[in-house]
């Protein structure tokens, strides 16, 4: 390795910090200091590489080599090391823990918001060989260093994160870490509830546990193919999901007529009726109630002619179930249930198979007309946005589809590999022993979030706690009274305000929910029959109204998740983390004499 000279310095690789020789002939060791790096966050989940640059007191870079990337080791693995070569400058070492698909494209350089960064200085060390320590806490995610001559504003004065505050940089540390300073130790991560429990006897068939961790939520990758930019799957922020029960495919027609009987709605304000059941698909809808509109079968009708639901169960009761308003679908899963609809983020979450966070969940291969119930919108739907599948059409290894246009029976799912496949396999208890269907296709999807933009102002929420009539194309300016933001048990951390949503401020969201809000629409995922093949991204974000309008949603449908106790059996949770039942009739949750007021959509008290 070349020697620089008396003012530059050498990165050194690994190989130089092996264990000197002590035999006489041996040449004299080099002054130098040793770089040992190691993070608390999640490896590879949030970081999988680190970059060291030994820096001028100005911001250059010291050296052409004074810049080395290597991977980040995991939590059983040795720590990074480089060997720094000694100089008389005064000199400053940057470290950056990034994910290698989080470079900027720009730059190819690591994007800033998802980027842990230190900044510290190399102190005076003589003739000696001295350690050092570069620690990266999850903390300081996002939490960009200003360096002088930096795009980030400094004003020409340094600074850098420490413990998720921004300071001076200070000098670098001889004393190592904690022993217990691994990958994942970080304390932000604690609030995540990560023990599984395999469904109770009676709903292993249809629902899986999934195993609470950490991810990105959203993508800089995934098309845009919705013109609201709202939608918009950025900026990524780093979530925190509780272990939780989910269907493992949508809800089926059959599934729902059998519990159709016992689903009740609570009546707009003024109406006589207090309680509104379901209608049979042979009986007139109630004409004057804005919640339910008729979703059955009719082939008379432009609007109809698609949904799943008929007088027919030989028919239909295979099919996953469309045209279903929101509070149909959140009072399903609380009757069937005993359940709510899964947030924005365990969607996504379950989707992308977890941590691994793959674009599509079958993994991150670009679908095709074989992988999901997609773009088979028919011609005589009005703006016609996908045909690529349609019956008759050829498919991309040469086969000729026979797939018509609407939702697909499940037993035609099989056929397809519209499945999670990463989490069939683990060394944790056991939380899925099939693969869960259907979320890049068939039919989008309720989630029990408001429909917000990730960067939304949570100071501009607005509920007015009614249930406000619906025009034929009228947006309500109120549904549903306040979705609440999470759970403010001990497991899950400090409580979250009901206020609060995607804003950015924080670098962990753990169970965060999204409130209700002037716009009463709820986030949608998950492509659909009528969706281009680009809906299968599991990023991919649409909206639905809280109520139907003129036209019943054709391409949503949904299916549960659940919170569940020590038995692996689900059950609805109040304030106090406590499983209660819950009151259609009354719309109360009660554990005991301890009742609160029900949140039909949030699946969880009213805040």
């Amino acid at each position: 390795m070349n020697r620089f000279a008396s003012r530059t310095v050498a990165l050194l690789g690994a190989a130089a910090i092996a264990p000197l020789s002590c035999s006489q002939d041996a040449p004299p060791a080099r002054a130098q200091w040793i770089v040992q790096v190691q993070t608390d966050a999640p490896v590879p989940s949030v970081a999988d590489r680190v970059t060291i640059e030994l820096l001028h007191a100005d911001g250059t870079l010291a050296c052409p080599a004074c810049r080395r990337d290597a991977a980040l080791p995991g939590a059983h693995q040795q720590p990074v090391s480089f060997g720094v070569e000694a100089t008389s400058d005064a000199l400053y070492l940057r470290t950056r823990a990034y994910r290698n698909d989080h470079l900027s494209p720009d730059t190819g350089q690591p994007a800033p918001g998802h980027t842990i960064e230190s900044v510290v200085r190399l102190p005076p060390i003589g003739d000696q060989i001295l350690t050092v320590y570069a620690n990266l806490t999850l903390d300081c995610l996002g939490s960009a260093a200003a360096i002088p001559g930096s795009t980030v504003p400094s004003g020409g004065d340094w600074s850098s994160c420490v413990s998720g505050t921004m300071q001076p940089p200070a000098e670098a540390s001889t004393q190592p870490p904690a022993a217990d300073f691994l990958p994942g130790s970080s304390p932000l991560l604690a609030g995540i509830r990560r023990t599984c429990v395999a469904p109770a006897a009676g709903a292993a068939d249809r629902m899986a546990c999934v195993p609470g961790g950490e991810f990105f939520l959203g993508s800089a990758f995934a098309p845009a193919p919705h013109t609201d930019v709202y939608a918009a799957p950025t900026p990524e922020r780093l979530v925190g999901v509780h272990s939780f029960h989910v269907d493992l495919h949508e809800v089926t027609v059959g599934e729902f007529e059998n519990h159709a009987e016992n689903i009740l709605f609570p009546a707009p304000p003024g109406s006589p009726e207090p309680l509104v059941k379901v209608p049979a698909c042979t009986e007139a809808q109630p004409a004057a109630d804005p919640r339910i509109r008729l979703f059955c079968r009719n082939e008379a009708s432009d609007a109809l002619k698609y949904c799943s639901r008929s007088d027919d169960p030989a028919v239909s009761k295979e099919l996953p179930l469309n045209c279903v308003n929101a509070y149909v679908a959140a009072a399903f899963c609380a009757v069937a249930r005993k359940g709510r609809l899964p947030t924005e983020a365990e969607w996504e979450y379950a989707a992308s198979n977890g941590s691994s966070e793959t674009r599509f969940p079958w993994g991150d291969t670009r679908p095709d007309c074989s992988y999901a119930v997609l773009a088979r919108e028919p011609g005589d739907i009005v703006k016609a946005t996908a045909s690529e599948c349609l019956a008759g059409t050829t498919e991309d290894d040469g086969a000729v589809s026979t797939l018509a246009p609407g939702p697909v029976p499940q037993p035609d799912r099989i056929a397809l590999r519209d499945a999670t496949s990463a989490w069939t396999a683990s060394a944790e208890p056991p939380f899925t022993a099939q693969p869960l269907f259907d979320f890049g296709g068939s039919l989008s999807e309720w989630t029990s979030d408001f429909f917000e933009s990730y960067t939304a102002d949570p100071s501009a929420s607005t509920t007015d706690g009614g249930l406000a009539e619906s025009g034929a194309d009228a947006e309500p300016e109120a549904g549903v009274a306040e979705a609440g933001a999470s759970d403010a048990s001990a497991e899950a951390g400090a409580a979250i305000s009901k206020d609060t949503c995607w804003a950015p401020g924080e670098v962990l969201l753990i169970d965060r929910r999204c409130p209700q809000r002037k716009q009463s629409r709820l986030a949608v995922r998950g492509g659909s029959w009528l969706e281009t093949l680009d809906g299968a991204w599991t990023a991919n974000r649409s909206s639905g109204p809280l109520r139907l309008s003129t036209s019943p949603p054709m391409g949503i449908g949904f299916r549960c998740a659940c919170d569940f106790d020590a038995s692996g059996a689900c059950c609805l949770k109040n304030d106090k983390n406590a499983c209660c039942e819950l009151d259609l009739a009354t719309m109360t949750c009660c554990a005991g004499g301890d009742c609160c007021a029900w949140d039909l959509i949030a699946g969880r008290c009213k805040r």
